[in-house]
């Protein structure tokens, strides 16, 4: 019934946290904490340069590989009192420092989310490959792979389907120092997600 739920909103819901306050590497206790959410920590390295602390191997490769917009990543063996997270490993991602969307940039957004969930409307459940070239092939249809969003079903194509999960919403929207809109938080790795359940439960 919760997988049910998650598909239906297209986004996982709050579970625990996947990193600790405590759990930042020695390195980086310097740098101001400037955000947070359920997988990440974000730390302020200067005014224009952020490291993102973080188990999601799926954010650390959409950000790596699907963005291009990380300067480097190193992985960390830190020590966790969470049982859930002790074999996954943290990723400390040096990135540029993005910001919130302009007005101009909230009505791409929303138009960005509308036409996600139109197609999501017409194409079905999302949890496999033969769905996400549907997926796909409707945005072509409409002329819109120039969409963020198509962007990521593209990058995903590269992965079976169990190894993460939608987070579509609004909020995972950003936009870079020259006012490009970033898709920064889209998807979270199947792994971190039952550790975050998991984690929850036990509570």
């Amino acid at each position: 019934m919760f997988r049910a739920q998650i598909e239906k909103k297209y986004e996982v819901k709050a579970l625990s946290k996947a990193v600790q306050l405590s759990e930042i590497p020695a390195e980086y206790k310097d740098f101001p904490v400037i955000a947070r959410g359920n997988t990440s920590i974000i730390l302020e390295k200067d005014p224009k340069t952020v490291i993102m602390l973080t188990r999601d191997a799926m954010k650390k490769d959409w950000l790596h590989m699907g963005l291009e917009i990380t300067k480097d990543f190193k992985i960390h063996d830190v020590h966790t009192r969470n049982r859930a997270f002790k074999d996954i490993a943290l990723f400390a991602i040096e990135m540029p420092k993005l910001y919130k969307p302009n007005n101009e940039n909230q009505a791409k957004i929303r138009e960005e989310v509308a036409f996600f969930e139109k197609a999501r409307s017409h194409v079905g459940v999302l949890k496999s490959k033969e769905n996400i070239d549907k997926m796909m092939y409707y945005y072509e249809e409409n002329g819109m792979e120039k969409s963020l969003i198509y962007h990521l079903l593209d990058f995903l194509t590269n992965y079976y389907h169990d190894q993460w999960h939608w987070d579509i919403a609004r909020r995972q929207f950003a936009q870079d120092a020259e006012g490009n809109l970033i898709l920064l938080d889209p998807i979270v790795s199947a792994e971190v997600y039952k550790a975050m359940l998991t984690n929850k439960n036990r509570n």
